[in-house]
């Protein structure tokens, strides 16, 4: 076992119980909160060394890595990720939340966001066959 597995998961309880009492959420909300942020995930880095900070100092990266996720896309931007989103998921017949999923697991959201000057000039059909492309590229 690495040290890592080790000091991880006492490091998790005590950043829930951190989050559930500054939040005052649930703990079990806590922990969602918690395994859907960025930070989790790097805890585990044997490289970044994570688990040698405090619980606070840990609370205060996840706050700071949630704030830029929150601010991640500008009004714009977002609307037309949600343009992609939908229309995709019309011309695919498949579910929205289906097509969101795929296009954040494939990074593609971020490709919009950072092609969001060029592409929503485009029309709709240039758009859709532009996701099509980098998807299949990213399944290689």
């Amino acid at each position: 076992m690495t040290i890592e597995q080790s000091i991880v998961p006492h490091k998790i309880a005590e950043l829930v119980d951190i989050i559930a009492r500054k939040k005052n959420i649930s703990q079990s909300d806590a922990t969602y909160y918690l395994y859907n942020s960025d930070l989790y995930h790097r805890l585990y880095d044997p490289k970044e060394k994570w688990w040698y900070f405090s619980g606070e100092s840990l609370y205060d990266e996840l706050e700071k890595s949630k704030k830029k996720e929150k601010e991640f896309f500008s009004q714009k931007e977002l609307l037309f990720v949600i343009f992609c989103v939908e229309r995709y998921a019309a011309a695919k017949s498949k579910d929205s939340i289906e097509v969101f999923t795929l296009f954040e697991k494939k990074a593609l959201t971020s490709y919009l966001k950072e092609n969001y000057e060029v592409l929503h000039t485009q029309g709709e059909q240039y758009i859709l066959e532009e996701i099509d492309i980098y998807l299949k590229r990213r399944r290689k």
